[in-house]
């Protein structure tokens, strides 16, 4: 039951990370804690999508990852998801 309720805030924090990259807000906390008591962190890095181009691309491939922790009875458990996805290319915006 423990695993399956840190699957599921897992699930709606990942997906609420990748709305906000969508909308160009990847900027945001990437660490908390969830309602629950579990705690969270979550990284946003450029993916190679092995795409070749000579103009700057208005989106790019990023890859969320997101480790959710908690205190088991005999240790510290961790649990991650991840997922690729477009985001607005933050280059193209600064020029």
């Amino acid at each position: 039951e423990e695993r399956e309720k840190v699957v599921r805030y897992g699930q709606m924090k990942l997906n609420e990370l990748v709305v906000k990259a969508k909308q160009g807000e990847a900027g945001g906390a990437l660490s908390g804690r969830l309602d629950d008591g579990h705690d969270w962190r979550a990284s946003i890095e450029p993916y190679d999508s092995g795409e070749n181009s000579d103009r700057t691309p208005a989106y790019i491939v990023a890859k969320i990852r997101l480790a959710v922790t908690w205190s088991g009875i005999s240790r510290q458990n961790e649990y991650t998801l991840e997922t690729l996805t477009w985001v607005p290319n933050v280059q193209l915006l600064h020029q």
